[in-house]
């Protein structure tokens, strides 16, 4: 399933109120967070809150619309 196919299933499925967990090394998809938490070697590095997160088409705000 290509990226773009995924986003739009998170986006749907965070309409519907649905938590999601999202491990990725894109920083393109992480930016589309509300909150990220950043691990090295297993090991909690950092907590940030993104201001609200985005709302609506999570594919154009991380550049990945085709």
């Amino acid at each position: 399933m290509p990226t773009l196919e995924v986003l739009r299933l998170f986006d749907d499925l965070r309409s519907g109120g649905q938590t999601l967990v999202i491990v990725t090394h894109d920083s393109r998809i992480a930016a589309t967070a509300d909150r990220l938490i950043s691990m090295r070697d297993g090991v909690f590095l950092d907590e940030t809150r993104l201001s609200g997160g985005t709302q609506g088409n999570l594919s154009a705000f991380a550049g990945l619309e085709g």
